[in-house]
């Protein structure tokens, strides 16, 4: 799913980014099982859901009887959320750098809390990767990895096991401000 400006601007919140990525790790959820993981409480959580539900990223998947009244099991409502909008838009471009930091912030707590577990869990240091390049690259080469990347997060979301690990894939392809600085000053 193409994100419009409405729905990006929810990733620009921790909360809303944090329900996104847990439903992506657990599948279909109520806000209880929601709470439990995100550490939200359940007011706070509902707010954020009603939010999430009206952009068009979670819908209710089903009513599930409970002690009181029925209760809502929420599920994104795609598979992949891509940010893909016009840079030239300054309120978009704006968006999409809140809504990256929030994300890499997520992926770092998450990775933290991996590094924490290690110790008690060694067969997670095997699933564990951290890489930093910085290449020079050729249009046609640039093009390439964009391809790859593309594949990479598609085969991801491809091959999901509803009984495997949870896991958090993050990656970020931008040109380094050197590159437009020397081509600035040229």
């Amino acid at each position: 799913m193409n994100l419009t400006r409405q729905q990006l601007k929810c990733f620009e919140s921790p909360a809303k980014a944090s329900i996104i990525a847990a439903l992506r790790a657990l599948g279909p959820s109520s806000a209880q099982e929601l709470s439990q993981v995100t550490g939200g409480s359940t007011g706070s959580l509902y707010h954020h859901l009603r939010h999430l539900v009206g952009a068009g990223l979670l819908r209710v998947a089903e009513m599930r009887p409970a002690e009181t009244r029925p209760e809502a099991v929420y599920e994104l409502s795609a598979k992949e959320f891509f940010m893909r909008g016009s840079v030239g838009d300054q309120e978009y471009r704006v968006s999409i750098y809140r809504s990256a930091k929030n994300i890499l912030r997520l992926a770092q707590r998450q990775y933290g809390q991996a590094l924490d577990q290690v110790q008690n869990h060694p067969e997670l240091e095997a699933a564990m990767r951290f890489n930093f390049v910085s290449a020079r690259l050729s249009s046609r080469n640039l093009e390439k990895l964009k391809s790859e990347m593309e594949s990479l997060l598609l085969a991801a979301l491809a091959t999901n096991d509803p009984d495997g690990d949870p896991i958090i894939f993050a990656g970020i392809l931008a040109p380094t401000a050197y590159r437009t600085n020397r081509r600035n000053s040229e």
